[in-house]
């Protein structure tokens, strides 16, 4: 890239800002004293190393700690020339390199390379599972570690040396030489950093660490969210294995990314994996990391295999927030016996832990070698015990304050700001390998490939910002063809909009991020709409009801119906078996709706856990990416949610962000029950509101079905969605899983057949009419749209309002059991169209304030996007919800009931 790109002319115009950054001084400071030999360099006293052996794979750890300064100081620069997106700093962290290089003590690289472009469905390797690894943001030094590594194992090169690997002089007609390493991995993170489309980690929408290969995730969060689903795919390790042998396979790895994985070529330093996750010592104190602590410490306690382990870097500091040496004083004394051992002895045995469940190991993080020393401890111990650890990376400093954004001044003292900026990790790192002989070249030859990666860096950087320049510039062509004539765009000729390009953004945004294909929705793309005749006296139903019973099919409630549609869909053998978890549901759960799987499937099918939500949901996003798992999560109450509503939006979050990239896991679905009307428990037993449901939770299909036939056949749509990468959620209403009758106790017009191979697809909708398809093309027409509870209720206040008034047409009031909540559906939108002049959406959800329940996000889609003649002239509509309050004990007055239905349409005709 040549000086012409826009990030080049900007650098140029803003030299001297640049040349006054802090980062743009160190990194002088540090070429100053690579060409003195470090003779006017002394390494500072909490960077003494430890009298360990040599260190191996030193060379790549030092290169990967030159390499995290550069591209700090480069994406700096990038933001003062805006052309940089993020900032926050990884430097004062880099002697962490060695946690992601497998020769110095960290993870193993998955098989093969890892790229899951080259997985295929073939056998798996009984004996190996994958490691895994979730990078805290901060620890850009270890992720390149491992993205070098990874390239040299794909390379097939492992044989060549470290100190050739060092040589700037390497033959550069090799595919991965010093240059070209640096040059892939440093134009990988630029795209990153300057969101280009071509980044391989999310597609240029964040700025993740991680995602470059199977094994690795990308963590969304800047605290501690990775956690929990560590702990899951340590747990899922066991699970999938056992999964597999139950289904006549083999159990092997996790991290597939939805594929089964090829057998290795390489063969493993272990055949248990370990599976890792970082964080700083602020997240430490975050409810993500204790819930996770927690599951892994119960893991352990209950013999339970979770070889999890979590890294810890301490600088004492959470933004502004001064720890005060909690972590290390307080936090991990309480996870350990009281014998210690000081972390300068020469070989440190691992603080013991006093029945907690946890192994502690404990190093300097400024000096590398204790670093490596300590993780392979750690790691090996994981391994080989198959059970949880800390390891901690103490006495480190937070170099540059936490982002360029950060006003250290108005909480920190100028002194401590600017010792800050004077410890230079990396030329610790050099100083004291060079003097002991770790680092085979002299300083000057490291200056040399400090420079050189420099300027590689640079222009990475270049590379990547004209990738996206020439993305926005073409979405600015597209859109001003758009506009064309509309003079109302223009000024002068030029684009009056405040950003170009947005409405084609949006179109790529929702092609390369949006819905999973295939997601339940007919080839045709229309949902279907099934009518049902239904009337008051029930005569018809019932006659109905007799003949399935003749022809020998099962009529049964709908807690019966979904019981069936789990077992039936759990124990038919799948390369993408299902897994059952969530509290209480081995012995059939609150409901019964779990009841004897656990003695059809076995222990490993259907798995309790504790009452934490967070820890329950971050388990099946573990689950989903270990093997080929797709896990179902039941929440046991609807209000129960709100205990791991962040872990429940980090599913989803995490599902966008890879999709269109190779780290695409498998996805889940969520069972929320306890949900509306009912006299038990209260409000936090029949909670009536769905604030995740559409725009609040983007990614996340909710479906809410009315009655056990059509569970079961949506529940098969669900699950295939799934397996596809897909969130899909079904919201049971707890009042119709043992209801038997509409119209009157004794009709018991509300059991249903059970379908075993039947399909309902999201979009599908059902219309229940009144006096059968001769009345369909009635003038006037009233529809009633709603959904779970909200039909049954509906079908008791149409029949109730034929009795009450004979004025109203009653033939003409058709039912709409819309399923699908979270957007319009395209047979909900096909139904309306069907000329209903006058339309009442009966939301079973609260009402009032910004709330509404779904429907009223749906009316405000379909008023933009249908024809129907409700929202036009000649029609009308309205909404109408539950109580905007919370629901007492053992009183229904505050659900939407028959009443508020009747009114509406009273008023509507």
């Amino acid at each position: 890239m040549t000086a012409t790109s826009l990030l080049a002319s900007r650098r140029l115009a803003m030299k001297a800002e640049i040349a006054a950054l802090p980062e743009t001084h160190a990194v002088n400071a540090l070429l100053s004293r690579l060409s003195t030999n470090f003779n006017d360099y002394t390494v500072p006293s909490h960077h003494t190393p430890s009298p360990f052996p040599p260190l191996n794979s030193c060379g790549l750890s030092t290169i990967s700690a030159l390499l995290t300064l550069s591209l700090h100081s480069h994406s700096r620069s990038a933001s003062l020339c805006g052309l940089g997106f993020y900032t926050i700093g990884p430097c004062g962290e880099e002697a962490l390199a060695p946690l992601g290089i497998p020769e110095a003590g960290g993870v193993n690289l998955p098989p093969f390379g890892g790229d899951a472009d080259t997985d295929t469905d073939t056998d798996t390797d009984t004996d190996t599972d994958t490691d895994t690894v979730a990078w805290h943001y901060r620890h850009l030094s270890p992720a390149l570690g491992r993205s070098i590594s990874l390239l040299q194992s794909q390379s097939q090169s492992q044989s060549q040396s470290q100190s050739q690997l060092l040589s700037s002089s390497s033959s550069s007609s090799s595919e991965f030489s010093f240059e070209s390493l640096v040059s892939a991995v440093t134009l990988d993170r630029a795209r990153g950093y300057v969101l280009s489309p071509l980044d391989p980690a999310t597609g240029g929408v964040h700025c993740s660490l991680g995602g470059g290969c199977r094994g690795d995730f990308v963590t969304t969060s800047t605290l501690a969210s990775q956690c929990p689903p560590a702990v899951g795919r340590a747990l899922g390790q066991g699970v999938w294995r056992s999964v597999r042998e139950q289904q006549g396979g083999s159990g092997s790895g996790s991290g597939s990314g939805g594929k089964a994985k090829r057998k290795s070529k390489r063969k493993s330093k272990s055949k248990r994996g370990v599976h890792y996750v970082t964080l700083g010592d602020g997240s430490a104190t975050n409810g993500h990391f204790l819930s996770a602590l927690s599951l892994a410490r119960q893991a352990s306690h209950a013999g339970v295999k979770c070889p999890v382990v979590f890294g810890v870097s301490a600088n004492d500091l959470s933004i502004s927030y001064d720890l005060g040496g909690y972590f290390g004083g307080c936090f991990l004394p309480t996870m350990t016996s009281p014998m210690t051992s000081p972390m300068t002895s020469p070989m440190p045995s691992p603080m013991r832990d006093g029945g907690n469940g946890v192994e502690v190991f404990r190093a300097n993080g400024n000096d590398v070698v204790a670093v490596a020393e300590a993780n392979f401890r750690a790691v090996e111990y994981a391994r080989r015990s198959q059970s949880p650890a800390i390891v901690a990376f103490e006495k480190l400093r937070r170099r540059f304050g936490h982002a360029a954004t950060d006003r250290q001044g108005a909480y920190r003292a100028e002194e401590a700001i600017r010792a800050d900026y004077e410890d230079c990790v990396p030329s610790s790192i050099c100083s004291v390998g060079l003097e002991r002989g770790y680092i085979e070249e002299s300083a000057g030859e490291l200056k040399e490939m400090f420079e050189f990666i420099h300027h590689t860096t640079e222009r990475s950087f270049d590379v990547a910002s004209e990738e996206r320049r020439r993305e926005l510039e073409r979405r600015r062509e597209v859109e001003q063809k758009e506009i064309g004539k509309d003079t109302s765009y223009s000024v002068e000729g030029g684009y009056k909009g405040y950003e170009v390009g947005l409405e084609e953004g949006r179109r790529i945004m929702l092609e390369r991020k949006g819905k999973v294909k295939g997601d339940g929705v007919d080839e045709s793309g229309e949902g279907k709409i099934e009518w049902v005749t239904h009337h008051g006296n029930g005569q018809q139903q019932q006659q109905q009801q007799q003949q399935l019973k003749n022809n020998n099919k099962k009529i049964q409630v709908m807690r019966k119906n979904m019981t069936a549609a789990l077992t039936l869909e759990m124990s038919t053998p799948n390369p993408f078996p299902l897994v059952y978890i969530g509290e209480d549901v081995r012995h059939g759960g609150y409901y019964l709706v779990t009841s004897n799987i656990l003695k059809k499937l076995g222990p490993s099918r259907i798995i309790d856990f504790a009452p934490d939500e967070t820890g329950l949901i971050g388990a099946g996003i573990g689950l989903s990416q270990s093997g080929n798992i797709v896990p179902i999560v039941e929440i046991p109450y609807a209000k129960y949610l709100d205990c791991g509503a962040d872990m429940f939006q980090e599913a989803m979050v995490q599902n966008w962000l890879v999709r269109g990239t190779k780290q695409v896991g498998n996805g889940m679905v969520f069972r929320l029950q306890g949900f509306d009307k009912g006299t038990f428990g209260g409000n936090f037993h029949t909670h009536n509101s769905l604030p995740f449901c559409g725009s609040a939770s983007p990614g996340l299909t909710v479906l809410a079905y009315s009655n056990g036939t059509d569970w079961a056949r949506g529940f098969r749509a669900a699950v295939e969605y799934a397996r596809k990468g897909g969130l899909v959620m079904l919201v049971d209403c707890t009042d119709l899983l043992n209801e038997r009758h509409v119209y009157e106790k004794g009709d018991r017009l509300w059991e249903a057949e059970f379908d075993e191979d039947g399909v309902m697809g999201f979009d599908d909708v059902k219309i229940y009419n009144w006096g059968g398809e001769d009345q369909k093309m009635k003038s006037k027409r009233t529809a009633i749209v709603t959904y779970g509870n909200g039909v049954l209720t509906a079908l008791r206040a149409r029949s109730t309002l034929a009795k009450l008034d004979s004025a109203v047409d009653i033939n003409s009031i058709d039912i709409i059991d819309v399923p699908l909540i979270s957007r319009v559906s395209s047979g909900l939108r096909k139904a309306l169209e069907e000329d209903y002049g006058n339309v009442v959406f009966a939301d079973i959800c609260k009402g009032g304030g910004g709330s509404g329940g779904p429907l009223s996000g749906l009316v405000t889609e379909l008023k933009k996007s249908t024809k129907a003649r409700c929202f036009g002239q000649g029609g009308d509509w309205t909404c109408v919800n539950a109580a905007p309050t919370y629901n007492p004990l053992g009183d229904l007055s505050t659900f939407l009931n028959e009443r508020d239905i009747i009114d509406s349409i009273r008023k509507l005709n």
